[in-house]
């Protein structure tokens, strides 16, 4: 995937690491397809091709039209939001590869036109352009030392709590598949699943994120999708 490719990059430049989980297929309750992480910090992202693409998140009408209402109704969560939640695509007359924040690109009425829709009170009236963020500069903020853009393991595991909460009308718990590379002990490389972000972060401790200065990695291998050429 060329902006996951583009981080692992821009991650070096920094003197950083830059991992990223796909989520199993979730994209129906996280409107999202990958979790993006610094080792510390997290964020959602959903992928277009291009960012003429994003209006087919409309097809997922009930679960983003109850995301955009909750969002608009609760502080609380359209702060933990904007702090986490993107969606990506290549700029169609550019190539650039860009991100927005996922509500100010889908929770307005260029997105969902319909008679039904227009007047619906959390919607904007058009796309907030001015959210827009190339990704060499989402790449400086995570990478830096206090990132506007990525949560705590607590704070993205509330967001990811409410966000289920909201797509699935109350009806499930969080349930969430992210999904890690590894080695067995037969030196095979295997997929490692994880119902939740502690339980991916707590693994990913001891066999993908770099040890604390004067320590020794437990892991077989540094960084298992980077090795693989992933």
């Amino acid at each position: 995937m060329a902006f996951t490719r583009s981080l692992k990059v821009l991650a070096k430049m920094h003197g950083a690491f830059f991992e990223y989980y796909p989520t199993g297929g979730q994209d129906r309750s996280l409107l999202a397809d990958t979790v993006f992480t610094n080792s510390t910090l997290y964020s959602l992202v959903e992928f277009k091709d291009t960012t003429e693409k994003f209006i087919s998140e409309k097809q997922k009408k009930q679960r983003v039209l109850a995301v955009c209402k909750a969002i608009f109704d609760k502080n609380a969560m359209r702060n933990l939001h904007d702090s986490c939640h993107f969606i990506a695509g290549d700029d169609p007359k550019t190539s650039e590869q860009v991100m927005f924040i996922y509500r100010h690109a889908i929770c307005n009425r260029q997105v969902f036109s319909k008679d039904a829709e227009k007047n619906l009170p959390f919607l904007a009236p058009q796309a907030n352009t001015a959210s827009k963020l190339f990704l060499h500069e989402y790449a400086s903020d995570v990478f830096s030392t206090k990132p506007r853009f990525a949560l705590s393991v607590d704070e993205f595991t509330a967001y990811l709590e409410m966000l289920v909460e909201t797509t699935t009308n109350g009806r499930k718990k969080l349930e969430v598949c992210l999904v890690a590379s590894s080695i067995n002990d037969q030196n095979r490389c295997v997929s490692a699943r994880f119902d939740n972000i502690t339980e991916l972060h707590n693994w990913a401790i001891d066999h993908i994120y770099p040890s604390p200065p004067g320590t020794v990695s437990k892991s077989k291998w540094h960084n298992g999708q980077d090795d693989l050429g992933l």
